[in-house]
Order: structure tokens, then C-alpha cells, then sequence
């Protein structure tokens, strides 16, 4: 009899085991700060010496003023795993952190030009310029709501055309207030939606 209880709490302490274990690793969905350990994620964005992963690009371009200027704007999302694209919605959605900022091209439904940079004057509106850049951390997409929002003024972003619909970013941001370096990276595939 003793063995048979023995058993019996042995494999219920091994499926406690197994369940404390899935528990912990969907409690952070998206994650405020997704550095497993030590180790570096392979795409990230990085800010007061902190990486969070981001697992895809979200690109919602517009022609809003296409016709008179000749300029579309490209709206670069870096997120985490757990934000996706609705199409039915027409919006972003989930929780996560996100690397947000508008590139201006002078194509349409083609972001792909490779150097970008702060348009330092704000006079005009030009091909290769990035415009209102900000990094979300703990934010709710759908909602438009962060824990923290770090506001972005400075800075270049560098893509190459990995070709196959794959492109790699290199981002080097500095904020508005203190000047602190924000930095992401990501080499992929790119998702692009009209914004309607």
C-alpha cells in the first residue's frame, strides 16, 4: 500500500512539476523585458542597457497626400511576438513593446531605400526622412496605450535588401529627452498593409 501512495504522489508532484513550468513561461506574453538569461536576442531593441525581443515588422503605409507632395509615409512597427495585424480591424493588436516610426518614400506601397534619417529642421517633408519615433514598453496596440512611452528625435536607420522579401534594419535612435541611445535590429521577412 505504501508503495502504491508513493507512486501515486510522485507522479502528482511530476504533473505539479509540469504545469508550474507552462505557467511560467506563458506569463509574460509580451514580455516588458524578453532577455531570456544572459543571452542576447537575436532581434531586439535595445534601451538602458535592457533588450527586448521583437519578433516581426509591421509596415501600415499610407498615399494620404501622395498626389500633391509625391511622398507616401511607411509606418514601421518592431513588436514582439504577440502583436499581429487584424485585417478585419485594420489595426494592430495584442501586448507587447514596439520600436514605432514613420519613414517617408517617394514610392508607393515600396518603403525599401537604404539610409534614412531625422529630418533635423521640420520644415520640409522629404524622401529618406524619419519622422515621430517611439519605443512602447508594456502597451496595449489595439488600445494605443503604453506603460511607458520614450519619445525619439534623432537618429538614421539603415536597411538592406536581403532580397525574397526579406530585409535587414539597422536602427540607431537617440531619445528627446536625455539623448540615450536607442538601437534595434531585425533581418526578415516584412509585413505590409495599406492604412486605410
Amino acid at each position: 500500500m505504501k508503495t502504491f501512495t508513493f507512486k501515486i504522489m510522485l507522479i502528482a508532484a511530476f504533473i505539479l512539476a509540469i504545469f508550474s513550468c507552462e505557467k511560467e513561461e506563458t506569463d509574460n506574453p509580451g514580455g516588458s523585458n524578453n532577455n531570456s538569461g544572459d543571452e542576447t536576442p537575436d532581434y531586439y531593441v535595445k534601451y538602458q542597457e535592457e533588450y527586448y525581443a521583437i519578433d516581426k515588422i509591421i509596415i501600415l503605409w499610407d498615399d494620404w497626400g501622395y498626389s500633391s507632395s509625391g511622398i507616401a509615409t511607411y509606418t514601421v512597427h518592431m513588436v514582439s511576438e504577440s502583436v499581429n495585424y487584424d485585417t478585419w480591424l485594420e489595426s494592430l493588436t495584442g501586448e507587447g513593446n514596439g520600436l514605432e516610426f514613420h519613414l517617408n518614400n517617394d514610392t508607393l506601397n515600396d518603403f525599401y531605400r537604404p539610409h534614412y534619417q531625422f529630418d533635423t529642421t521640420g520644415n520640409t517633408i522629404e524622401a529618406g526622412e524619419i519622422h515621430e519615433a517611439v519605443f512602447l514598453q508594456d502597451a496595449d496596440f489595439f488600445m494605443d496605450e503604453a506603460e511607458n512611452t520614450t519619445y525619439i528625435d534623432k537618429g538614421e536607420c539603415e536597411i538592406s535588401d536581403e532580397g525574397e522579401g526579406n530585409y535587414e534594419f539597422n536602427v540607431e535612435f537617440y531619445t528627446q529627452e536625455n539623448n540615450e541611445k536607442v538601437e534595434a535590429y531585425y533581418k526578415g521577412s516584412v509585413q505590409m498593409h495599406k492604412d486605410n
